[in-house]
């Protein structure tokens, strides 16, 4: 099975409300050439049912973020500059394309990106923070400064909480992960 392939499967049991460790373990039984950590990956990565409902709102949150994020730098050159022309070179190279990408899967609960936008936004917050005598002065770079540290801040939390690690249990052959429980999962 392609990857993609793989993801859609996984997706696809996700959303009749199976948790990870039950998607796993029917996958294996399915596809037993699956088994393994390309499939293991595919289930961390995906967020059940419950995890969703329970972490809309650091979710939503993240995504207005990255939105103001994008805004940010479209608002600041047009307080700058009076009526900058949208089509000129100027637009492009102030418009964050990565995170716009970044945002779209995130709001597909597509999240393999989280380690990416992680990066990108620590690699925006160093290099912002080698100007920190204009971050004093200037209003924009503090706002854009506030946005990036609730940007990571958020995608860390939701790392851990949306997509924590397995861990291997050694006592089958081969080893098989082993999910954590689903928070905001209630079993009766």
């Amino acid at each position: 099975m392609r990857k993609k392939d793989v993801h859609a499967a996984v997706a696809a049991k996700i959303d009749l409300g199976y948790d990870r460790q039950h998607v796993y373990d029917e996958m294996c039984l399915e596809q037993p050439d699956l088994a393994g950590k390309k499939l293991a990956d595919a289930v961390r990565w995906t967020p059940p049912l419950a995890a969703r409902q329970h972490y809309r709102t650091e979710h939503t949150a993240l995504l207005a973020a990255i939105a103001a994020n994008v805004l940010l730098p479209l608002l600041h050159g047009q307080a700058d500059s009076g009526l900058p022309s949208f089509y000129g070179p100027g637009f492009f190279t102030v418009l964050p394309f990565a995170t716009i990408g970044l945002g779209i899967a995130l709001a597909r609960y597509r999240l393999q990106v989280l380690p990416w936008l992680i990066f990108f936004t620590m690699v925006g917050l160093v290099s912002g923070l080698s100007h920190y005598e204009d971050m004093v002065v200037d209003g924009w770079a503090l706002a854009k400064t506030a946005i990036a540290i609730s940007i990571a801040t958020l995608s860390i939390f939701l790392q851990h909480k949306l997509a924590p690690k397995y861990t291997m249990d050694r006592q089958f052959s081969p080893p098989r992960p082993v999910f954590p429980p689903e928070e905001g999962a209630h079993f009766f």
